[in-house]
């Protein structure tokens, strides 16, 4: 302590759990030797901090989309161990209740200043439907496609792969052409084009009735994610 400088004792959580993805997730902390030791939901765009998880404990890490669903674990993986690097940045798939998953990315960071270690959770991309229409999409990974999924209106879904390829409909419309995301950073359009049979028609009808087209242009565009969920 330098004379004439008072000294500020600060006490800090060891461990503190950000949650930038697009849904709430339940998070567990696990030892080899105690299973479960920190447990912890967290919203989106929220953070929460574990006190009972000793620093120097071997630490593995899991956890589900929306705590209040008997949604599945992603896998177990290693975020803190004594004979590894302390920052560690990693990809788990959370499961979700349409048999399909969210890539979030896990990345571990030490603060400087108080020893303790950051869990932030985060997608690279979200998907963002502002039509006011009931959009459905699949992504292509390699030479196949992800269960579809609904794509509501103002709700948005997180995912990780930049080179995916993704491609989205609407009741009575045929599936539109795939498109990349790092292609639609260039800004482009893409069409709908309805279904000519009878059954599509009246799927059409029941959905569609602001949008009398037989063809609707959809604009993808992309956009840099604002506080608190940039990176």
């Amino acid at each position: 302590r330098t004379a004439g400088h008072p000294c500020i004792i600060e006490l800090h959580p060891p461990w503190v759990i950000q949650n930038f993805t697009s849904s709430a997730l339940e998070v567990q902390l696990i030892d080899p030797v105690s299973s479960v030791i920190g447990s912890v939901s967290v919203s989106s765009g929220a953070s929460d901090q574990l006190l009972a998880v000793d620093l120097r404990r071997e630490l593995h890490f899991r956890a589900r989309a929306n705590p209040w669903s008997p949604a599945k674990w992603t896998e177990t993986v290693l975020v803190h161990s004594a004979s590894r690097n302390p920052e560690v940045e990693l990809v788990v798939e959370v499961p979700d209740s349409d048999g399909g998953a969210q890539s979030v990315v896990v990345e571990v960071t030490k603060d400087k200043t108080t020893c303790g270690f950051r869990i932030c959770l985060y997608n690279r991309y979200w998907l963002l439907n502002l039509t006011g229409l009931p959009l459905k999409f699949h992504r292509m990974v390699g030479a196949e496609y992800t269960p579809t999924k609904t794509l509501a209106n103002g709700k948005p879904f997180g995912f990780d792969a930049k080179d995916d390829s993704l491609e989205v409909t609407l009741e009575g419309f045929m599936w539109s052409d795939a498109f990349s995301v790092e292609k639609s950073a260039e800004s482009l359009t893409i069409p709908l084009v309805c279904n000519d049979n009878k059954q599509s028609q009246s799927s059409r009808d029941l959905v569609t009735k602001a949008v009398p087209n037989e063809r609707v242009l959809l604009d993808v565009s992309t956009s840099t994610a604002r506080p608190p969920f940039d990176r």
